[in-house]
């Protein structure tokens, strides 16, 4: 059971972060239409699950901050022994040769009541643009506990394997509604959605250093 909750931690976390996608040379797993159109505070809350086991591990993204000169997106997941986990990407516009494109220009992470650290970011990471989230091998409804969504169907490939994502425009903030590896084994899916998202990036500050003993004299 251990090994199992220890497995789908990773999995979550991995499948939560665009990071991972960028490491693989792959797309990000979000909708420029649905980031770009979503308000700022929206949220979305998904299920991770490996097939025959109750076990769950709930992964939510939240559009904290949204105007013209930045997007940032926190990816939050609390399980053992982690406990809670929150990565924070922060967008900036591309250059001027790229308009409407998003690059991604600080990520952190915050995990196991430590401060905050920066997490470096690939130099082959895809910048976030209109239509650009992988290679399109289908489409279809799926049902989710908010509703039914119409969805293209994506295929990507990471270094744990490979893994279809269902994308909808419509499912504020990131568009993604569903994502699966081939077999079914591991599944995730859109669960609640809501408003009003703050961020929980909130570390405490570093300890003041003591000041240097004067010397006797």
């Amino acid at each position: 059971m251990t090994r199992f909750v220890s497995s789908l931690t990773s999995l979550a976390i991995l499948l939560a972060a665009p990071l991972a996608f960028a490491q693989a040379g792959g797309a990000p797993q979000m909708s420029y239409e649905a980031v770009t159109h979503a308000p700022s505070g929206a949220w979305a809350e998904y299920e991770t699950s490996v097939k025959g086991n109750p076990k769950v591990v709930k992964v939510r993204y939240a559009l904290i901050e949204k105007s013209a000169k930045k997007i940032a997106i926190e990816i939050d997941t609390n399980t053992p022994p982690l406990g809670a986990v929150v990565i924070r990407m922060e967008y900036e516009p591309a250059a001027a040769a790229t308009p409407g494109e998003w690059k991604l220009a600080h990520a952190r992470m915050l995990a196991g009541g430590a401060d905050a650290q920066e997490m470096p970011i690939p130099p082959n990471t895809p910048n976030l643009k209109k239509g650009d989230v992988g290679q399109v091998v289908g489409s279809s409804s799926v049902k989710t506990a908010v509703g039914t969504f119409d969805c293209k169907q994506y295929r990507a490939t990471l270094p744990q394997g490979t893994f279809d994502l269902w994308m909808s425009d419509k499912a504020f903030p990131v568009g993604l509604v569903k994502q699966s590896d081939p077999e079914g084994k591991f599944t995730t899916v859109l669960t609640a959605t809501g408003t009003g998202a703050t961020t929980k990036m909130t570390a405490a500050a570093p300890a003041a250093k003591p000041a240097p003993a004067k010397s006797a004299k």
